[in-house]
């Protein structure tokens, strides 16, 4: 019988192969990190725009439907996520994550400022009737049992939405018939800031040796203002 471990090891190794990969890796690699309820449509706006700008996707769902599927807990779900962020972009992978991220902003702060990593944070936001009305529609699935416990999840994660603090630089309504437009825009924003990025980081390296530390100090939240 597999360990825990083993199996989480299973899953990790099923879902990379699952992973479609771009056809082309960014200039330099940064996180796609959305916020938004049960319900708001993330998957519906994560999915279409990493194939805009060419990222990695990995969804906490996709990975909790196959743990599950193998009788474990979802606990561990965060940790194998995590392992494969981690992993394709140290392969130069720029990887969208398809979950809310509301709870994992400290996290991903503090690992992005870490590697100096570029991160842009989007707001999934709909009008809340829009998920109302998704939620009371739904059957029976590997996620929820009924509607019932759609609408109890979307209540009890409603709280942590609440007072949000991410430097978003897009919001998006998937209850309106321009969701397409939305993604343009937004992925143009992105590649504009990516564009920015790319340069700093190419004076960085011009200027690295002849600078204090103060100096590079004073460059690095330059560079991180411009991003937001």
């Amino acid at each position: 019988m597999e360990s825990t471990d083993e199996i989480l090891r299973r899953v990790t190794d099923e879902y990379r192969k699952a992973v479609v990969l771009p056809e082309s890796k960014p200039r330099v690699p940064y996180l796609l990190c959305p916020v938004g309820l049960v319900g708001a449509g993330k998957s519906t706006v994560i999915i279409p725009l990493a194939r805009r700008l060419s990222l990695v996707r990995i969804s906490t769902d996709e990975i909790r439907h196959l743990i599950g599927d193998l009788g474990e807990a979802w606990d561990r779900v965060p940790e194998v996520a995590y392992s494969l962020i981690r992993e394709f972009v140290m392969s130069g992978y720029a990887v969208a994550i398809d979950s809310d991220c509301v709870s994992i902003f400290e996290t991903v702060n503090d690992e992005t400022e870490k590697y100096g990593l570029p991160v842009f944070w989007i707001h999934i936001d709909p009008p809340e009737d829009f998920i109302i009305r998704k939620l009371s529609s739904f059957r029976h699935t590997w996620l929820f049992r009924d509607a019932t416990e759609a609408l109890e999840t979307y209540r009890e994660r409603k709280r942590f939405h609440e007072k949000l603090s991410m430097p978003f630089i897009f919001r998006f309504d998937p209850s309106r018939d321009d969701l397409p437009d939305q993604i343009e825009t937004c992925a143009l924003m992105i590649e504009r800031k990516m564009k920015i990025e790319f340069l700093i980081l190419w004076k960085l390296s011009r200027i690295r040796r002849h600078c204090s530390r103060s100096v590079m100090k004073a460059v690095g939240r330059f560079r991180k203002s411009a991003l937001q």
